[in-house]
């Protein structure tokens, strides 16, 4: 049963990131509202795909559930820098489905 309830946890967080990841490589401008560069998001929305791909990958599982984290983390930390903790909400909770992703046998 375990397996099965760490499959769809592994899903849903690919799912979120390749939303995200593709709706940041479209409009890469949108990062200029945070105070980055549109080079900047390009290089998330690369990482954001090529760490849901690497989360279905046994060898680097951890380590890309480990890459996603950081970058979750700079999210959490731009949305209460520019003042809008409500935003930092989905954040936190991929945060912590990825600290079980890392965290899993």
């Amino acid at each position: 049963m375990a397996i099965y309830a760490r499959m769809v946890l592994r899903a849903a967080v690919t799912a979120v990131f390749l939303f995200a990841a593709f709706t940041k490589l479209r409009n890469p401008h949108v990062f200029a509202h945070f105070g980055y560069s549109d080079a900047f998001g390009i290089f998330i929305g690369i990482a954001e795909v090529c760490g849901s791909i690497g989360l279905w990958i046994p060898k680097v599982a951890r380590w890309a559930a480990g890459g996603l984290a950081i970058i979750m983390a700079g999210a959490i930390y731009t949305h209460l820098h520019i003042g809008e903790p409500r935003q930092g909400v989905v954040p936190v909770l991929v945060l912590f489905a990825l600290t079980r992703l890392i965290a899993q046998k």
